[in-house]
């Protein structure tokens, strides 16, 4: 008898942060000196941690204050080329004191800066793949409801504007063939590409092009269940 390989699965990266708020409802932001840009607290995953207790920690070792992480607000599927498949996790950090913000202590060699930002002005300065997911996090904050994401979207809320008309996800995963979800990444990547034709304002995409994009992609990233 002959042992079977078992079937691949995938082995995402996973990491996970939390929004916390200052009395004016706005959220907190940090500036990491290892990357461009700003972000929410948080951090990867170790070995043999939830991922609350990743966030708690990051949060200690990043801004020197114990959190009080309450409910989980989104979950986020949202691979990408350069670091492959990769699971989000965003929690409530609830309001902090003025107290709490008058000690928050910045880790010299991880953060540089941080800030509390509206709504608005945290959108300008966040890349586009997390301005999507933060500002599902702040409905799922105001409604109390867990929301599950991919690529900062939820699954049933994207359409493909084609030369035929309006077409779901799903539609175009059947029509070509694939999954749903790599429709929505092709969708969701920070760059779109460009469109096959312009009718008015509009920006219309034909399924081949995803199509020829899913079959170009690396092959890491195609292997889905």
């Amino acid at each position: 008898m002959v042992d079977q390989e078992p079937p691949p699965m995938t082995r995402p990266r996973v990491a996970a942060g939390a929004l916390f708020f200052d009395g004016e409802g706005r959220v907190l932001l940090v500036k990491p000196t290892y990357k461009d840009g700003w972000d929410i607290p948080g951090g990867y995953v170790e070995p043999a941690e939830t991922p609350l207790e990743a966030c708690m920690r990051e949060v200690r070792e990043e801004l020197g204050f114990d959190p009080t992480v309450r409910q989980l607000l989104v979950t986020d599927w949202a691979p990408s080329e350069s670091e492959g498949d990769k699971l989000l996790f965003v929690f409530d950090g609830g309001t902090l004191t003025p107290e709490q913000i008058a000690a928050l202590k910045l880790a010299d060699d991880e953060l540089e800066a941080w800030a509390f930002r509206d709504q608005t002005e945290m959108l300008n300065v966040l890349p586009p793949r997390l301005q999507r997911r933060i500002t599902k996090a702040f409905s799922a904050a105001q409604t109390g409801r867990h929301i599950y994401l991919e690529q900062g979207a939820e699954p049933t809320s994207m359409h493909v504007e084609g030369s035929r008309g309006w077409w779901t996800t799903d539609h175009v995963a059947e029509y070509l063939g694939i999954t749903a979800s790599t429709v929505r990444a092709y969708l969701a990547r920070d760059q779109m590409p460009e469109p096959d034709m312009r009718v008015g304002p509009q920006r219309l995409w034909r399924p081949e092009t995803i199509q020829r994009w899913h079959q170009q992609r690396p092959r890491k990233l195609t292997a889905e269940t």
